[in-house]
């Protein structure tokens, strides 16, 4: 539409220059477009939607079919905007062709940067019984381990484990009352330390 000639190659069934395709559907139930790819044998990507500029950076997105699971893929990273008409939106996410993750920031310095520009710029972890900050070093050996960060009933906890996620072992406890225990679950006192001895 708009050519007289494929504009890659001859395996192109469409294309349209210097307009665009508009799909509409007037219906109660659910508008949608199909691509489908019935080859059991073919490449694990199929099928796929691809994005490609003059240049040939491309992006797409499309499933995987032995696992039943969408792929976003980027050339050179993915990000992610809103607010405004495209495509002078705001960005708010970015990961890297890298693999770093950026929150508020289109040059992440870590696995994950989160930068806000706002005073009021927080992590919030919110669990239905209970919320938790892990920290894990996954090195290996016998000094590997987890620390965690738990908030439980207005007591703030710190404390250490050695294997999966499930236990805790508590070595610090702030009150809500803001008395400090040190090996100690029960503070009475502004700072109390129990070494483990008897007396």
């Amino acid at each position: 539409i708009g050519r007289t000639s494929q504009l890659q190659s001859s395996a192109e069934r469409l294309t349209i220059d210097s307009g665009m395709a508009v799909f509409r559907r007037n219906s109660t139930n659910s508008s949608a477009l199909y691509l489908r790819n019935e080859d059991s044998t073919a490449d694990t990507r199929h099928p796929y939607l691809i994005f490609t500029d003059g240049s040939g950076n491309r992006g797409g997105f499309g499933i995987q079919n032995d696992q039943s699971s969408l792929w976003i893929s980027g050339q050179n990273g993915i990000a992610f905007r809103t607010s405004g008409s495209a495509p002078s939106q705001e960005e708010r996410l970015r990961i890297t062709s890298a693999g770093l993750v950026g929150i508020g920031t289109d040059n992440p310095q870590g696995e994950l940067h989160v930068k806000r520009t706002s005073s009021t710029g927080r992590i919030i972890v919110e669990g239905a019984a209970l919320a938790q900050i892990g920290l894990r070093d996954n090195a290996g050996g016998t000094d590997s381990k987890v620390i965690q960060i738990r908030n439980n009933a207005q007591n703030l906890l710190f404390g250490t484990q050695n294997d999966s996620w499930g236990s805790f072992s508590e070595k610090f406890r702030i009150t809500s009352d803001g008395d400090v225990g040190i090996n100690q679950t029960s503070p009475s006192t502004a700072l109390s330390v129990y070494d483990g001895q008897s007396s």
